[in-house]
């Protein structure tokens, strides 16, 4: 549902409470009409049923609102009497205003009927009596309606007696009314004359009730019962599990479909937008900036995003303490800003959103960002690290010093922020929600905080472990992936720690029973988890299934323990210890002081191999392939006979939709596929769309480099070659074999004829890989093979845009930015940055460097978009000058 349909239904209902009010409060006045307190109460709901009206430009409801509550303000201010005259009036108003509710209710606009125009009208007229009463003036008694028209023989002897006597003046012809016309009339109009014809009476509506308060307590101890039903439901899904009995079996089914089902249904009560907290921040950042004399302008996205009500009340001062330090710190004084060629007013973004089962709410600055050398110095000067310590901190770990106790950057402190204190709080507050907090900051570009929260605390899914025979819960939202350990040597030693390398990321392990104070058993399986902060491996004994579990506080004599987060009674009756993850990391690697230069080397070797999963398949088992597997959106298995041809075009059935097959032997120079009983299918999706290329068997996915041979295949979908597990093994292009399977597959923006792209890249597979891209977008793609060959194309050659690779012999990617941004000739050329690193300290370098744009190789949609809004952005500020 949207904002705005969200508020129309928050409308609707608040204008059904009070016309059910008004019912009765009309019917009280008429048996005392001085009773003054009920006429302040009916003023008050029509005034609210006018204002509200009038903001969604419902013009009938807020006009008959309008004349309505001039007749009440008479009757409040005692200038009239409440007779049965006005109290019938009032009420064919309610009965009109009811009656387009319940159309606005069901149609989301009002009813175009003459009905409710022509009550309009004779409302005015009465409204306009009224007052006139109340200056005692003398008013003509006329019914209220109009009386019914005069038969047509009358009319014609009327006529033609005046006729007889002085002629009348001629009058023009009355004017269909057009619907321009009927909805000028809408709006309200003291003097409009009165209508020859009755009105008709409204229909008769009854609104229907769809919400009811109820009391917070009782809604909570709602939710407490469902979450003792969950416990019997996993105990008794436990026992049919031991017992032979399809009947117990299919009841045990059903009543943990309808527990899953009523549970959801009792969490969606607890549920409120997050708006309710955001919609108190503009007032907020108003005030803030006026007393710092700096100017700011909120944004606020995703404010319909549903957060439990517990969680969104705790949220509130975090919050509000980030938005201060946003301001305080972050965006500059007008003057400060338009020295360094910004906008004089500030950005100030929150944005709330939805995210594999959690809820991510980010606080955007475009202000000064973080210095992450001033961190280090004041975190130095304050004692909380050696200097040793600062020079081989990396960037990510230096901002995180910010959350340390005492930790501030402020030159003084102030009445907003500044005092020392209050990140770490902020930081225990949504970890204690079983959340977590992080900072990305760019040096004078801004700084974001991104807070992870789960949706809701009550009943969580978590993964079962076992550790010395005893078992624990981890919340999934913690858990990233889980690793098999073959045997200790996959597990490495530094000094104290040890370490696991994961697709050439390096993580620090803790073993579970070490941290319970427990001798070391057959700890095989590797949890990867995650703080928010840091990942880390957690290794146990054996991991279990998921299951939800119902999170039950800790006694006061285990309160204090931190590696536990709360407590859950499992199926079988007997209690699990609920592990808190961020208690957990803080066993991580602070004990080996003389392993972390060690562990730095190491990332560093690793995060410059530009290496990649790949995947690895046959078509005909005589020949081998591969593509990065990052690329397949999803591995299925089909049998044959579910194969179909429509149209001439082979398709499978897939969630639901017919699903194009390609067979790479139609477009590749290779054996074909054999027949089979069953095929693998690897599925790509992009922009919406989803093609499947069918294939005879998925070998293996091994992480490689991807330097290629070109020397032996040159045709267009193969990128090269390269010997893998003993076996020359084909690249793919796969994005060209789509383009050659149907030409209008991707989406092609409009290029301007001889736009001309460098690219420089060392990689031959990239190289190709993106010029493919680009090139079938539409524009021409010439190679450097380094950052030095492209300085020098740049030299002689006109280009519209600059891609750069990061790691390259001679100059790398940053070198190249760099030395291009400082020349004056090339101020208006765009430059964008493609890497398969990850890492924000790489993202920051590139944004320091000056790169207008920072993407991933593999990411076609994102590059060609980002491609096509440099240039454009580049021809606009071209044209301006």
């Amino acid at each position: 549902m949207s904002f705005e349909e969200d508020v129309l239904k928050d409308f609707l209902e608040e204008a059904k409470e009070g016309l059910e009010k008004l019912d009765e409060e009309f019917v009280e006045l008429e048996q005392d009409p001085t009773n003054t307190e009920i006429l302040k109460s009916i003023f008050r709901t029509m005034h609210t049923l006018k204002g509200t009206a009038g903001f969604f430009g419902f013009k009938t409801l807020e006009g008959i609102a309008h004349f309505a509550e001039d007749i009440l303000s008479k009757l409040r201010d005692g200038l009239v009497v409440a007779d049965e005259e006005i109290i019938d009036m009032l009420l064919r108003a309610v009965d009109h205003i009811k009656a387009i509710v319940a159309h606005i209710e069901e149609h989301k606009q009002e009813p175009v009927d003459d009905t409710y125009l022509d009550f309009l009208v004779t409302l005015s007229n009465f409204a306009d009596k009224v007052a006139r009463r109340a200056k005692g003036e003398a008013v003509e008694e006329k019914p209220a309606v109009a009386e019914e028209a005069p038969p047509a023989e009358s009319k014609k002897e009327e006529k033609e007696e005046t006729k007889a006597g002085e002629e009348e003046p001629k009058e023009k012809p009355e004017e269909k009314p057009t619907e321009e016309k009927k909805a000028e009339e809408t709006r309200p109009a003291p003097g409009t004359p009165p209508r020859k014809e009755a009105p008709k009476a409204p229909p008769q509506v009854t609104l229907t009730e769809t919400h009811i308060r109820v009391d917070v307590k009782l809604l909570d101890h709602l939710m407490n019962l469902a979450g003792e039903l969950v416990l019997a439901r996993n105990r008794l899904v436990q026992l049919a599990n031991q017992k032979v009995d399809s009947e117990l079996m299919q009841a045990t089914q059903t009543l943990s479909l309808v527990t899953t089902e009523m549970q959801e249904a009792i969490m969606k009560t607890r549920m409120q937008p997050i708006g309710n907290v955001f919609n108190k921040f503009p007032r907020i950042v108003r005030d803030l900036a006026r007393s710092t004399g700096k100017k700011v302008n909120l944004h606020i996205e995703g404010a319909d995003t549903e957060l439990d009500r517990s969680i969104i009340e705790a949220i509130k001062d975090p919050l509000t303490h980030l938005v201060r330090n946003s301001i305080d710190h972050g965006i500059e004084p007008p003057d400060e800003r338009t020295r360094v060629g910004k906008p004089p007013v500030g950005t100030l973004v929150m944005r709330a959103y939805h995210e594999g089962g959690q809820v991510i709410i980010e606080i955007e600055d475009d202000g000064r960002g973080i210095d992450i050398e001033k961190v280090k110095k004041k975190a130095v000067e304050k004692g909380i690290i050696t200097p040793e310590e600062a020079e081989r901190m990396s960037d990510h770990e230096a901002l995180n010093l910010i959350f340390r106790p005492g930790f501030s950057t402020a030159e003084k402190v102030t009445n907003i922020s500044g005092r020392g204190v209050g990140m770490d709080v902020v930081k225990t507050n949504i970890e204690r929600l079983g959340g977590s907090i992080e900072i990305r900051s760019v040096k004078g570009s801004g700084t974001t905080v991104r807070i992870k929260i789960p949706l809701t605390l009550a009943i969580v899914p978590a993964l079962i472990v076992v550790s010395g025979g005893e078992r624990y819960a981890i919340p999934q939202v913690n858990l990233k992936e889980l690793v098999n350990i073959e045997s200790e040597e996959e597990i490495h030693k530094i000094g104290y720690s040890e370490f696991y390398r994961l697709r050439g990321n390096i993580i620090p392990i803790v073993r579970l029973s070490r941290v319970l104070g427990r001798e070391d058993g057959q700890a095989r399986s590797l949890a990867i988890l995650t703080s928010g902060t840091m990942e880390f491996g957690l290794l146990v004994d054996e991991v279990r299934d998921s299951e939800e579990i119902v999170v039950k506080p800790l006694d006061r004599l285990l309160k204090g323990i931190p590696i536990y987060a709360g407590a859950t009674i499992m199926g079988d009756g007997k209690v699990a210890l609920i592990l808190d993850v961020v208690g957990l990391s803080r066993h991580v690697g602070f004990r080996a002081e003389e392993a972390q230069k060690t562990l730095e080397e190491e990332k560093k070797r690793v995060s410059t191999q530009e290496t990649h999963f790949v995947l690895l398949f046959n078509v005909n088992p005589a020949e081998q392939f591969a593509i990065p597997l990052s690329l397949v959106s999803r591995l299925d298995k089909i049998r044959a006979e579910a194969l179909e041809y429509v149209g001439g075009k082979e398709v499978v059935q897939y969630k639901g939709r017919s699903v194009p097959v390609i067979r790479l032997e139609n477009y590749l120079p290779i054996q074909p596929l054999p027949e089979q009983e069953e095929y693998n299918l690897l599925l790509f999706e992009e922009g919406g769309k989803t093609v499947a290329i069918l294939v005879s068997q998925i070998l293996d996915s091994i992480e490689t480099d991807l330097e290629l041979q070109e020397d032996i295949y040159k045709t267009e979908g193969i990128l090269g070659n390269r010997i893998i597990n003993g076996k020359t093994t084909i690249f793919l292009d796969i994005y060209k074999i789509i383009e050659m399977f149907d030409p209008e597959w991707f989406v092609r923006p409009q290029v301007e004829e001889g736009r001309r792209i460098l690219y420089a890249e060392d990689s031959s597979f990239y190289a190709q890989l993106v010029k493919s891209y680009l090139e079938s977008a539409g524009y021409e793609v010439e190679i450097a093979e380094d950052g030095l060959s492209a300085w020098e194309k740049l030299q002689h050659e006109r280009f519209d845009l600059l891609i750069a690779d990061i790691e390259m012999p001679r100059m790398n990617g940053i070198e190249l930015v760099k030395k291009v941004r400082s020349e004056e000739r090339f101020r208006g050329l765009p430059v964008m940055v493609l890497t398969s690193l990850s890492g924000e300290d790489i993202y920051r370098k590139a944004k320091e460097a000056g790169a207008d744009e920072f993407q991933t190789k593999l990411d076609r949609q994102a590059v060609v978009s980002a491609v096509e809004r440099l240039l454009s952005e580049a021809s606009g500020e071209a044209a301006a000058a």
